[in-house]
C-alpha cells in the first residue's frame, strides 16, 4: 500500500493531538498515560509523544507525584483572549449583575458549541449554593434549562446531529425519553422560556431564555438558577419575566454588534 501524502499524515497527527487535548474535561481533568491510551485506543508511544509535546508548550503539565497529566496554565491565555473578544465584561456581565440583584439568584451565560452548551460566565448572588457547573463546563443540550432552551430553538434539521442515541441521565428528573423531550421542547418554543427543576442538579431550579445571532440562529442562553425552595412554582412567572427582560437587553446588544464577538 502506498504511503499517505505528507499533508494527509500531518492532518491525522493534528487530529489525534486535538482529540487528546479534548479528553481533559471537568469530569476527567487528569489522565495517566495507560488510562488515556486505553480510553482512546491509541498506541502508547504515539500518545506519549503527543503528551510530551503539549507539556513542552505548556498546554499540559505532568504531576511529579502521580505522574498524571493535567491542563497547564498556557490554556488560560486562550480563555483571556476569547473573553476579551466576546466583550463579556464590557456589556453582558453588568446586565447579569442587574438580573442577580433583581431575582436574588445566580445568573449564567451559556453559549452553544457543537453538540454542547458551554458556561462562559457566572455571576453569583449573595446566597450562592454549590452548582455542578463552573466556567468552562460543557453540558449536553438535553439537560438543564440553560442548554435545553438552546436545543428547543435550534432548527429542526440540526437537532438529530446533536442528540446521541442514548440520552444521559444526570438526576432522576432528567428527561431521557425522546418523545417526552420533544414535548418539552415544543412547550419551550411556545412560551419562549425554559423552566426545569432538578434535571441537571438535584433540587436546583433553572429558568432560561434563548439568545440569537443576526441570522436568528440560536447561539446561547441567559439563565438564573437556585435551590427549589427559593424558587417555588408560584414565583416562576415573575422570575421568568425578569429573565426575559434582561435577555431582551442582551439580545439588543447582539443585534447591534452582530454577535458576542
Amino acid at each position: 500500500m502506498a504511503d499517505q501524502p505528507t499533508g494527509v499524515s500531518s492532518l491525522k497527527t493534528l487530529d489525534n493531538a486535538l482529540a487528546v487535548l479534548s479528553e481533559f474535561t471537568l469530569e476527567t481533568p487528569t489522565w495517566g498515560l495507560r488510562e488515556l491510551s486505553k480510553k482512546m485506543d491509541m498506541n502508547h508511544t504515539v500518545l506519549h509523544r503527543i503528551l510530551r509535546t503539549f507539556e513542552g508548550w505548556g498546554y499540559l503539565r505532568q504531576n511529579p507525584l502521580t505522574k498524571e497529566y493535567e491542563l497547564g496554565l498556557k490554556i488560560l491565555e486562550f480563555t483571556s483572549v476569547v473573553k476579551q473578544r466576546m466583550k463579556l465584561s464590557e456589556f453582558v456581565v453588568p446586565v447579569m449583575h442587574e438580573l442577580v440583584e433583581e431575582v436574588g439568584e445566580t445568573a449564567f451565560l451559556t453559549l452553544k458549541d457543537g453538540d454542547k452548551g458551554v458556561t462562559v460566565e457566572i455571576v453569583e448572588c449573595d446566597r450562592p449554593i454549590k452548582f455542578n457547573v463552573s466556567i468552562g463546563t460543557r453540558t449536553p443540550l438535553h439537560a438543564g434549562a440553560s442548554c435545553k432552551v438552546i436545543l428547543a430553538f435550534m432548527d429542526e434539521e440540526e437537532k438529530p446531529g446533536v442528540l446521541p442515541e442514548s440520552l444521559q441521565a444526570f438526576t432522576a428528573r432528567t428527561v431521557t425519553e425522546r418523545e417526552a423531550l420533544i414535548r418539552d421542547l415544543e412547550e419551550v418554543r411556545e412560551t419562549g422560556v425554559c423552566v426545569t427543576k432538578g434535571e441537571f442538579s438535584d433540587a436546583v431550579c433553572g429558568i432560561a431564555v434563548p439568545l440569537f445571532n443576526a441570522r436568528r440562529k440560536v447561539v446561547g442562553s441567559l439563565t438564573i438558577a437556585g435551590p427549589g425552595y427559593r424558587m417555588p412554582d408560584e414565583e416562576t412567572p415573575e422570575l421568568a419575566e425578569k429573565v426575559m427582560n434582561k435577555g431582551r437587553i442582551i439580545q439588543q446588544y447582539i443585534d447591534r454588534f452582530g454577535s458576542f464577538y
